[in-house]
């Protein structure tokens, strides 16, 4: 974060969180992980200065591949083709 209260610690898992501190100066971008914290832990309220886990580095991430677009279009070519041809022989 610009204040420099971001850092990253290893946890028991052996997985890299990001942490923030709870400072005043940074209340309302923290707003959702603060609260995401307290509903997961069970916490009532944070103290200043408590420490609050932003995000998990994970080693690689896969996307799933959503659109073919090569197989749509080639589905797609007779139809084109039919669509074209009719376009030329009522041109002429």
């Amino acid at each position: 974060m610009r204040g420099g209260n971001a850092y990253f610690i290893k946890n028991a898992k052996g997985n890299i969180v990001l942490m923030a501190e709870n400072i005043k100066e940074h209340d309302r971008p923290l707003a959702g992980f603060k609260r995401r914290y307290r509903k997961a832990e069970g916490i009532k309220r944070l103290k200043r200065g408590a420490d609050i886990p932003i995000a998990v580095l994970v080693p690689k991430v896969v996307l799933k591949k959503r659109i073919d677009v090569e197989r749509l279009v080639a589905g797609r070519i007779p139809r084109l083709a039919a669509a074209v041809e009719k376009q030329i022989s009522t041109v002429d």
